[in-house]
This record gives structure tokens, C-alpha cells and sequence, in this order.
């Protein structure tokens, strides 16, 4: 029940913070873009899930859910793109192990993780 509650909490609460983000820049905020800044070439957001959620989104501790880079439209950063891209053949630890998070670490890794810099997908 605790869990619950935590969980609609904080989903109020960053509904009223992206509302209020709205209110202000007058822009969605899937149509914001990020400037990495000068001399800046690679810069992204760093993606977690509480574990106050249900399902595979339930665990003990904050969870990695993806590190997405900032560019094309959605900012300046480079795609800086890896020396190996083999996709990733096991669960690290900092993703929240369940069913199908393979799949879902795959996904991350082929969608964002080639732009991100890294040398391979252990790095990502």
C-alpha cells in the first residue's frame, strides 16, 4: 500500500512539474532540445526507474531504464558511434532483471547506446 501511494505521488508530482515546465516555455517537452553547450560534443539524459511502479517497473532500488543522447532533433550532441556493436547478451546489474529485460537491454543499446559514445555495450 505504502508502495502504491509513494508511486502516485511521485507520478503527481512530476505531472504537475512537466505541466508547470509547459506553462512556462510554451513548448512540449518531447520538442525540447538540448544544447550540449560550446565545445561540448557529446551530452544526453540519463533515464531511472524508481521501482515504485508495478510489474517489471517493481524492484528494491532505482533501476538504470537508458542513456539516451541528445542529438539529431533532439539536441547537439554527436552520435558518437562504437568500435563494437554486438548487442548485449546478458542482464547487467544496473537494468532491473525480470522477464523479457534482455530484449529491452538489446533495444537500448541498438536505439541510443550507438550514439552514446561508448566502445562497446558492456560500457553502455
Amino acid at each position: 500500500m505504502v508502495r502504491e501511494v509513494l508511486a502516485l505521488l511521485a507520478t503527481a508530482m512530476l505531472r504537475f512539474s512537466v505541466a508547470n515546465l509547459l506553462q512556462k516555455q510554451e513548448t512540449r517537452a518531447w520538442e525540447s532540445y538540448m544544447d550540449c553547450g560550446e565545445g561540448v560534443h557529446l551530452c544526453g539524459i540519463l533515464v531511472l526507474q524508481s521501482g515504485l511502479g508495478n510489474g517489471v517497473y517493481e524492484h528494491k532500488e532505482p533501476k538504470v531504464h537508458g542513456l539516451w543522447p541528445q542529438n539529431g532533433h533532439y539536441g547537439s550532441s554527436d552520435c558518437v558511434k562504437p568500435a563494437e556493436t554486438e548487442s548485449p547478451t546478458e542482464v547487467y546489474p544496473c537494468y532491473a532483471n525480470g522477464t523479457g529485460q534482455l530484449g529491452f537491454e538489446q533495444h537500448e543499446w541498438t536505439h541510443h547506446g550507438f550514439c552514446s559514445g561508448t566502445k562497446k555495450n558492456k560500457d553502455y
